[in-house]
């Protein structure tokens, strides 16, 4: 998750109607709130969702506000989704697993990539906590334009920060894999839904996927960050959620903005309430 959404996330606990859903939502919430006040003495915490899933945690960290993002606030509107049995689904920056964890319950198969180590440990947990195994196939690998290794800079305020943006003294070597590597080598014909959040790698991503590529995909749902400012100002200024809009757009999407998220549909027959 990005700095703005789990500052907004966490701004929203102010807001009784929030304090509800985390009340509603799980079922020993008394600890959520423990964790929001860096009362909890452990270094890890278990969720437990009033619908069976169960989430391993960090505590005193921004896991807090991704569990809130994903599956409180509903930010990737992952109630309003409807995927056969058979569904595929992509989780590029998989970051502990939140996202793929919820989507497992009602898709086929997920293949979840996250490139960081100790994010991607917290992923296994999380998919063998909630015996979603057989589900979803979880790769230490990072998604960008092209195959290789990437240098991905460590936040050391928030794990689901990092980014091959930021630069810093930290840093992880990772092995990355092109988005049409990922297709080819899990012999993906058609894509249900495609979701990124990797802190400003999606322009990357998607801006080198093949155009043919676009056809197999029915929905992207990602987080878009600004990253010109990263960007040498001679390389076109094409890092922005505007541009990207328009190249969705252009390859036969539907585009709907909603704070800093894209829902694209490739479904004229589908519309995203």
């Amino acid at each position: 998750m990005g700095l703005i959404t789990n500052i907004r996330t966490g701004l929203k606990l102010k807001n009784s109607y929030l304090v509800f859903e985390v009340i509603k939502k799980i079922s020993n919430w008394p600890i959520y709130f423990l964790d929001f006040f860096s009362l909890i003495w452990g270094k890890y915490i278990v969720y437990n969702m009033r619908n069976g899933l169960k989430f391993l945690v960090r505590a005193k960290t921004c896991d807090r506000g991704v569990v809130t993002a994903v599956c409180i606030a509903d930010e990737y509107r992952i109630n309003d989704l409807s995927l056969p049995k058979n569904s595929i689904v992509i989780d590029i920056g998989a970051n502990i697993g939140t996202f793929s964890v919820c989507i497992a319950k009602m898709a086929g198969k997920v293949f979840s990539y996250e490139p960081v180590t100790e994010n991607y440990q917290m992923l296994l947990k999380n998919i063998e906590l909630n015996m979603f195994n057989d589900v979803t196939n979880a790769f230490n690998l990072a998604v960008s334009g092209k195959n290789g290794k990437l240098k991905i800079y460590l936040s050391e305020i928030n794990p689901g920060q990092h980014s091959i943006c930021n630069v810093g003294n930290k840093y992880e070597e990772v092995e990355s894999i092109a988005l049409k590597d990922v297709f080819d080598s899990n012999n993906i014909k058609q894509c249900d839904l495609l979701k990124i959040d990797t802190e400003g790698s999606e322009y990357d991503i998607l801006y080198n996927l093949p155009d043919e590529y676009y056809k197999k995909i029915k929905r992207i749902y990602l987080e878009h960050h600004n990253v010109n400012i990263f960007l040498p100002k001679n390389i076109h200024n094409n890092h922005n959620h505007n541009y990207l809009k328009i190249f969705l757009e252009k390859r036969g999407f539907n585009v709907f903005m909603q704070d800093n998220y894209i829902f694209a549909n490739n479904n004229i027959a589908y519309e995203i309430q």
